[in-house]
């Protein structure tokens, strides 16, 4: 069972957003709203992340505990993560694809 008050905590932890009860999300400004989607993306526990390159830069004040949420959920789950920037995914991956036109490049 999910308890929303304890995703709501983890998803202002991990967003560095002061969260207001009650407030819709299109109602914070952009960057706010993509802190609180990543916050909200790593508040629960998946099987599976499908990632891509619009995935929000963790605010520099959470940025850790961004980068340790991460780690675990990877840990135990599987993850896509779609780049054109294969460093993003150094740390994270065991291995990775990088389509190119008519090239893919396998990394490490």
């Amino acid at each position: 069972m999910v308890d929303p008050v304890e995703v709501m905590r983890i998803t202002a932890r991990l967003s560095g957003v002061k969260v207001v009860r009650g407030k819709p999300m299109n109602q914070y400004l952009g960057p706010d709203r993509r802190s609180l989607a990543l916050g909200l993306t790593l508040a629960f526990q998946f099987d599976w992340y499908f990632v891509d390159e619009r995935l929000p830069r963790a605010p520099e004040n959470t940025a850790a505990d961004v980068d340790a949420a991460i780690r675990d959920r990877l840990s135990h789950a599987s993850v896509i993560w779609a780049t054109t920037k294969p460093e993003t995914l150094e740390g994270f991956c065991d291995a990775g694809l990088v389509p190119r036109p008519r090239i893919a490049d396998v990394l490490w």
